[in-house]
């Protein structure tokens, strides 16, 4: 790249100042709360605790009616749990940290895999602005599907390192059976990534890792889709069409329109490869979406693997506007990201505030366009191009990052105060189960590792879905319901305002 981002010469830097802002996009809402912001998040703090306790098979964390055996998401729970028993870190900063330091090493991935093909420093850029939300979920949350993609990555790394496929076995073998545990949605997403290389590359012995950890994992997950009457295929369905434009932002999903465009003109093989995946992840979310129809991955984490893949294709696009090989291309672009940043302000699903994103556009738009019309010689109107896509680029991709994750919500599920109310009642309480709101219930069980009589679930769950409204009848007849105090062992009502006959 004669000209483009290594023209601030210290590509390393640029790559420093990436990270930066990884981590500020992904921590500041860490910044003044210090607990889970999410409900699986205090999910796996719940699991991943109870496993340091008991060991495989463990005792179900809030109820505690029943031992677990098999959970799709087992080896997940239980690297969190090795990882705060080696470390000795504390929980709360387990689930506080946790996360971006996964992020970074993400981020750190996604540049060596697109370095190979001079487009490190754009896709680790991209990389940063995939969006979290409780929905979609995303980096910020340590939960299965963020934390098993660290593992994903280093499993295309692997691949696109073009080393012989008997020197990479033994250590796709691991990556497959540790996801075949950790999380099968992601080993799905490996198996697609994978499948162009054994087809086209006729690679065929990279499918024995997959053929393994299927074979010594289905018996395990089989049991346990049987335990569970099915429910753990079963999943919600969403609106879809306009969903990746939405969540990832119109700017990125256009120059990922024109990367795939770029790549197959220019015959990329293994950027193909990532742009045939991302297209059998489209099918699985339109064929959920039209015939409710699901292929294992979840629709919704099907939306976050598709944004990761379309990192690679962007970042093509990006380098190609930089490196100027297509000038049509670049004033095309040049002249409708004013008019996509406007369909943005007019957009109904998009915030007010976007309106200032629109108007500071023009600010570098109009400095480039001078900067070009100035009579230098060529290689200064090359570089002031260049700097017009750059600044272009850059506004018109990172600041509505900020802006969306600024805006977005969190589960703030309990405060300082509840904190501290809970931490002293595991000290004081040794009674049998407590009958507390179930959205609170997320947090005091990991907290406190006392029983709750029902929580909040982390999906469609009709068992909790009854329990839960049990509980409120007896909330609203203000704890007077002695035979359910008797039946359930009920020996804390918590906040004690909900019974207020029964405390006094």
């Amino acid at each position: 790249m004669k000209v483009g981002l290594n023209f601030l010469k210290n590509k390393y830097f640029l790559l420093l100042l990436i990270l930066g802002l990884a981590f500020v996009l992904n921590f500041h809402m860490r910044l003044d709360y210090e607990f889970p912001i999410h409900v699986d998040e205090w999910k796996s703090w719940a699991i991943s605790q109870q496993i340091e306790n008991d060991g495989i098979p463990y005792t179900e964390p809030y109820l505690q009616q029943n031992v677990v055996h098999r959970d799709l998401e087992i080896g997940t729970f239980l690297s969190i749990s090795i990882i705060q028993q080696v470390t000795g870190i504390p929980w709360l900063n387990i689930f506080r940290f946790m996360p971006v330091v996964l992020l970074l090493l993400s981020t750190l991935t996604v540049y060596c895999i697109g370095k190979r093909e001079n487009i490190g420093l754009e896709s680790a850029l991209v990389y940063t602005l995939i969006p979290t939300s409780v929905r979609l979920l995303g980096p910020v949350f340590l939960v299965p599907v963020s934390f098993t993609l660290l593992s994903v990555l280093i499993g295309i790394l692997l691949l696109t390192r073009e080393l012989k496929t008997k020197h990479i076995l033994t250590s796709v073998s691991i990556i497959t059976l540790y996801l075949a545990y950790a999380y099968p949605p992601a080993l799905i997403l490996l198996g697609f990534i994978v499948l162009p290389f054994i087809v086209f590359q006729k690679r065929f012995l990279l499918s024995i890792p997959f053929f393994i950890a299927i074979v010594v994992s289905i018996p395990q997950h089989l049991r346990y889709v049987i335990e569970t009457e099915g429910r753990a295929l079963s999943f919600t369905v969403i609106p879809v069409v306009l969903d990746v434009a939405r969540e990832f932002g119109v700017v990125l999903t256009a120059l990922f329109v024109i990367g795939v465009y770029l790549v197959w003109k220019h015959e990329n093989r293994r950027l193909k490869y990532f742009s045939i995946t991302s297209m059998f992840l489209l099918v699985i979310i339109f064929l959920f979406h039209i015939q409710d129809f699901s292929f294992l991955i979840p629709p919704t984490r099907a939306y976050f693997y598709l944004m990761v893949l379309m990192v690679f294709p962007i970042g093509y696009t990006i380098k190609n506007l930089i490196e100027q090989k297509h000038a049509a291309l670049t004033i095309t672009l040049l002249i409708f990201l004013p008019f996509i940043l406007f369909l943005i302000r007019t957009n109904p699903f998009t915030k007010p505030s976007a309106d200032w994103i629109f108007h500071i556009t023009f600010i570098p738009l109009c400095i480039g366009i001078a900067s070009i019309m100035v009579p230098l010689s060529l290689r200064k109107r090359k570089h002031a191009l260049t700097i017009l896509c750059l600044t272009t680029l850059i506004i018109a991709i990172v600041i509505p990052a900020f802006q969306r994750n600024l805006d977005m919500p969190y589960y703030n599920v309990i405060d300082e105060h509840e904190y501290t109310t809970f931490l002293s009642l595991k000290e004081q309480y040794t009674g049998g189960v407590v009958a507390i709101d179930p959205w609170k219930a997320l947090a005091f069980t990991p907290l406190t590792g006392l029983p709750v009589y029902s929580r909040i679930g982390d999906g469609p769950n009709e068992f909790l879905a009854e329990r839960n409204q049990e509980l409120n009848w007896f909330f609203e007849e203000n704890c007077e319901n002695t035979t359910f105090i008797e039946n359930n062992n009920i020996g804390l009502f918590y906040p004690d305002t909900y019974c207020t006959q029964i405390i006094k």
